[in-house]
């Protein structure tokens, strides 16, 4: 009984400093490297996520959306630090920024990142169910503090959506 308890702990936990694979919402297969230090986001939706998780930190570059608000500096003064950019930032900028993981909302374009070396995975999200899927991506590529954000916000939503 003790062996069997032991393989199921051991098969259940995932140190942090080691990748793990997820299926990203294209549906491409991304391993995501463990204790990520620096994050780029293209994705507005998924840089106010992050930041709203408190791991606002992480991110060493982001989509200009979330960074022009003065607020931002409120919740997590280093987003000031972060490199301001454009849609799509060329590969040779993301691996001169040392990110360990880009979070892109377009499949083709994280391919490509990809096939640069860089770990790119896409967030997409146009109905409630691509929703859930990119909040439990997150969840899983940030862990358990990422997790108590998520199961309270598909509460929120799946409650306003009954009051709809």
């Amino acid at each position: 009984m003790r062996t069997i308890l032991l393989a199921v702990m051991l098969v259940a936990y995932v140190p942090s400093c080691c990748a793990f694979p997820v299926i990203d919402c294209s549906g491409a297969a991304v391993d995501i490297p463990g204790n990520i230090a620096k994050v780029v986001v293209t994705d507005p939706a998924a840089a106010g996520f992050i930041t709203a998780m408190g791991l606002g930190n992480l991110i060493a570059g982001s989509h200009g959306s979330i960074l022009h608000h003065s607020w931002v500096n409120l919740f997590c003064e280093s987003l000031s630090n972060a490199v301001l950019f454009g849609k799509k930032p060329n590969a040779e900028e993301l691996i001169s920024m040392g990110a360990d993981l880009v979070i892109i909302n377009d499949s083709g374009y994280a391919a490509a990142l990809r096939r640069s070396g860089l770990n790119a995975v896409c967030f997409n999200y146009s109905n409630k169910n691509e929703l859930y899927y990119a909040l439990d991506m997150l969840g899983m590529i940030f862990g358990d503090k990422a997790e108590e954000y998520i199961t309270f916000w598909k509460a929120e939503l799946d409650s306003a959506i009954k009051r709809i």
